[in-house]
């Protein structure tokens, strides 16, 4: 019997999940898209349209981890950004960078669900293809969880 099709709220949560563990249990040991998919194949999921819920999740699962390791929006700006596999453009980089520091200076009690989406949709995932393109989807949560370790191994 098929897998059923995840609703967005589910594909969300569970790399929120995901990506927190690996930034507050784990940071620096290596995630991998399987990790961040769940129950369901990263091409399938992708293909499926839930680009943005996954890198939203991940982004807020971040956030969520650094703020559980004591990381400050200091240590995230003042972390070498450096991808030690070259393989995540610089700006990508940069980008994690920013929208970590935006969303450990936020108020903890505002909800991230929205301001995630918001600010992903609108800096990465503007070409309305891009949701669909799981090359650009691993680019973006690689970024965010590159820049989060460095930001604790740094704090460390």
């Amino acid at each position: 019997m098929p897998t059923p099709a995840p609703s967005a709220t589910a594909v969300y949560c569970h790399a929120h999940r995901a990506v927190m563990v690996a930034v507050t249990d784990r940071a620096g040991v290596s995630l991998g898209l399987e990790d961040i998919a769940g129950p369901v194949s990263w091409d399938a999921l992708i293909a499926a349209g839930y680009g943005l819920a996954v890198a939203a999740g991940a982004l807020s699962g971040a956030v969520a981890g650094l703020r559980c390791r004591g990381v400050s929006v200091a240590d995230v700006l003042g972390a070498s950004i450096e991808d030690p596999h070259h393989t995540i453009d610089r700006a990508d980089l940069r980008r994690a960078a920013a929208w970590l520091a935006d969303g450990l200076a936020r108020d903890e009690e505002q909800p991230l669900d929205d301001m995630t989406a918001e600010v992903i949709g609108t800096d990465v995932l503007w070409d309305p293809h891009a949701h669909a393109d799981d090359d650009r989807i691993a680019a973006v949560v690689f970024a965010i969880v590159t820049v989060s370790a460095q930001a604790v191994g740094e704090r460390s």
